[in-house]
């Protein structure tokens, strides 16, 4: 009964851990200077636009990236594409 519950608490935090960047990822400006505005209202640390450009490529390859290694992880234990997608190899 405990091998059970401890499969379905790790397919939860599996779910979890896909879900978290891609909301990130969603809720990230997408424009430099509102990402700068952002950074400013929130530590009051003024940046220039130029370095808002490069926290706005890091921040959304950090939240892609997870969501690359999850859909590989999967693709490789099932043989298909994650969500349904693609047929089976």
């Amino acid at each position: 009964m405990t091998s059970g519950c401890s499969c379905e608490r790790r397919r939860v935090f599996h779910g979890a851990g896909a879900a978290i960047p891609a909301l990130l990822v969603a809720l990230l400006p997408k424009c430099p200077m509102c990402l700068a505005a952002w950074i400013a209202a929130g530590t009051g640390i003024g940046i220039s636009a130029g370095s808002a450009s490069w926290l706005l490529v890091l921040a959304v390859t950090l939240g892609v990236a997870p969501l690359v290694y999850v859909s590989i992880r999967h693709w490789k234990a099932n043989g298909t594409a994650p969500f349904g997608h693609g047929s089976e190899t």
